[in-house]
């Protein structure tokens, strides 16, 4: 299953310039070394006095909207490693006609840092003004305006989410989400991936596990960054030891193909992996284990996220416990590979003898 999640998010009054300026690394953005990597940026249907500098549209805002007035929306979206970064790029490009069109004035920028696990975290950030393009020219201070639905010219560009109920907003939200799944996903099978997302909760897919949602003030912190890196480390040897197992296959390869050393040496090389892949994960567990007893005031938050700690350290213990029945499986391949090995080569060389004395 692929990652590719999508959040929607409001921005205040006074804070979508500095945000457009972080998403494109400009300003102070620009060349902090903290700061993940830029990977593409670009912005559309900005009226004629933004064309050339869009963060100047985001001051616009900031400065003519009207007070405790959301300036933009944005669209937070994760995008799978399992697309290269034209992929990526198409996807984003493909949404943008989807959901923006020429609709709204919008700027993006597609970041690329490092996940927890060394790999690519791949991701959008979509600001647009909900400003609907009428068609009308509008300087700045009018562009904000309210808009005057006897006289648009006289007003400002009208909002597209006024008056919309409660209970709308959410089915709107549900649906767009579902169209996200689906637009991906449709970007997933153009790159010839068999990997999926699904913007389902876990148990309407099925999956019997406690969903792990840090905020970034959290996974910041040491201790609960070990423990999530930790679980993250035991999934991955898991992983990989159920796939080292599978390649030992020998026994059924016997009956079909001509026996060698060869294969005697590839199970085995899979056996190593897999036992490697399994102590290591075993000492991720094991250092982790001092984390249960967290030094953190007793409250119900905090017996909360202890509880999510116990439950990330035994799931993982599980897996290794997966882990070592399936390179003892891969164990017992090998050695019943050796005896029909042993038992062939026998064989060819008593053929071989009663060749000669015939």
């Amino acid at each position: 299953m692929a990652i590719g999640r999508l959040s929607v998010c409001t921005g205040a009054k006074g804070k979508a310039s500095a945000h457009a300026q972080y998403i494109a690394r400009e300003g102070k953005y620009e060349k902090d070394p903290e700061i993940e990597k830029l990977e593409h940026t670009e912005s559309g249907n900005m009226p004629k006095w933004a064309e050339s500098d869009p963060n100047f549209f985001w001051q616009m805002a900031d400065e003519y909207e009207r007070k405790n007035g959301s300036t933009y929306r944005e669209h937070v979206i994760t995008l799978p490693r399992e697309l290269n970064e034209a992929q990526r790029l198409a996807l984003v490009q493909d949404w943008i006609e989807q959901e923006i069109g020429d609709k709204f004035a919008y700027q993006f920028a597609i970041h690329t840092p490092k996940a927890m696990d060394g790999k690519e975290q791949p991701h959008c950030h979509l600001m647009f003004s909900e400003r609907t393009i009428d068609g009308i020219e509008r300087d700045p201070a009018q562009y904000f305006k309210r808009y005057n639905s006897k006289n648009p010219e006289r007003g400002g560009a009208k909002k597209a989410n006024t008056g919309i109920p409660p209970a709308d907003r959410r089915a709107d939200l549900s649906a767009q989400r579902e169209r996200w799944e689906q637009t991906c996903n449709k970007h997933l099978e153009l790159a010839n991936s068999d990997a999926r997302i699904s913007m389902k909760s876990l148990k309407a897919q099925g999956i019997e596990r406690e969903p792990v949602n840090f905020s970034m003030i959290e996974i910041n912190k040491p201790s609960i960054r070990q423990t999530y890196m930790d679980h993250l480390n035991a999934t991955t040897a898991f992983k990989q030891a159920k796939i080292d197992s599978l390649t030992i296959n020998i026994i059924d390869e016997l009956s079909a193909i001509k026996i060698s050393e060869k294969h005697s040496e590839q199970a085995a090389t899979a056996a190593n992996g897999a036992s490697d892949a399994i102590n290591g994960s075993i000492r991720a567990i094991e250092d982790s284990q001092y984390l249960i007893d967290l030094r953190v005031p007793s409250n119900a938050w905090a017996d909360k996220k202890t509880q999510l700690f116990s439950r990330v350290l035994d799931d993982s213990k599980q897996r290794i416990d997966g882990s070592k029945q399936l390179a003892a499986d891969a164990d017992q391949a090998i050695t019943r590979a050796d005896q029909a090995i042993n038992k062939r080569l026998a064989q060819q060389s008593l053929s071989v003898i009663v060749e000669r004395t015939t």
